[in-house]
């Protein structure tokens, strides 16, 4: 299979190469494939008329909502799919089988398993706290030790990667693998805490981004004069939603995120091309609270 490497090219560069070529898989990473899918809109490129054919969409690189992944197999017309790898590993390390990431045959859609490949990386999914490991559908940390590196061993290597685990036959496919979840990789570090509460990022902007009406966002943890911590969040909505409905919108948004973690927010509508947009590790979160006690 020939493989059109466009990583070092501009995003109008990497759509007019996707028009010429029109490949039968892509690979995007998650927080590129939001920003890919707007280009293509702007420039008025539709997959399903413009490159049919797309067998299926790979995605890496972090945690998503299921409507992510809705939309991105709407948008390609393809199941989209997903592997994980890391530079420590020095490979690929699992990958979805063909059911992909909804699971395809199982009953209501829900996330699909990426199967660990054990005969080259054996993987481990420990309670960071204990050492010990985690059973079927508990969450863990991830441990890799790549079996065919010899020039550059790697023995155990804590990832702090948070995973949920699958035990052998979790996936409905039959194969006898140890599995990971598929959208819910997260860092153990990627955790804020505001007000007292600690909420995770990726379940942060799962909620956020799972809004059909959010097309993109940036948030800030600040200090007011009085020393009170403010979560402000800028929000750019989908050009289809009309000026009048956005109040509305950001007031039932305020309310699920009051009831998801507790914490109120202070929400912003902002014009289109605001907030800032990421190529490839999102940078959406900025603490600012440090900084302002620094100067205090």
């Amino acid at each position: 299979m020939p493989v059109l490497r466009v990583g070092p090219n501009s995003t109008e560069e990497r759509i007019a190469a996707f028009l010429r070529f029109k490949p039968r898989v892509l690979k995007l990473p998650y927080v590129y494939a939001i920003r890919f899918m707007e280009a293509c809109r702007a420039a008025g490129v539709d997959p399903r008329r413009d490159v049919p054919g797309i067998k299926f969409v790979f995605i890496s690189g972090g945690a998503y909502p299921v409507e992510f992944t809705r939309a991105v197999e709407d948008f390609f017309g393809a199941p989209m799919h997903e592997v994980f790898g890391c530079s420590q590993a020095g490979t690929v390390t699992c990958g979805t089988c063909d059911r992909g990431v909804l699971a395809r045959g199982a009953a209501g859609g829900e996330r699909g398993w990426m199967h660990n490949y054990e005969h080259e990386v054996l993987t481990e999914v420990l309670d960071p706290a204990t050492g010990r490991p985690v059973q079927d559908g508990e969450e863990g940390e991830l441990v890799i030790t790549p079996l065919f590196r010899a020039a550059s061993p790697v023995f155990r290597y804590r990832m702090r990667d948070r995973v949920r685990f699958g035990a052998p036959g979790r996936c409905g496919c039959g194969r006898p693998f140890t599995t990971i979840e598929c959208g819910t990789i997260a860092r153990y570090d990627d955790m804020l805490r505001i007000k007292g509460v600690n909420v995770w990022v990726h379940e942060l902007d799962a909620l956020i981004l799972g809004d059909p009406s959010v097309d993109e966002f940036n948030g800030v943890l600040m200090l007011d004069e009085r020393g009170r911590e403010r979560v402000c969040v800028r929000i750019e909505f989908r050009s289809a939603v009309p000026a009048e409905a956005r109040a509305g919108a950001l007031g039932a948004l305020g309310t699920r995120l009051r009831d998801a973690f507790r914490v109120t927010f202070d929400l912003e509508a902002v014009p289109a091309g605001t907030v800032r947009r990421f190529e490839l590790k999102q940078r959406r979160w900025t603490d600012e609270r440090t900084a302002r006690m620094a100067r205090n």
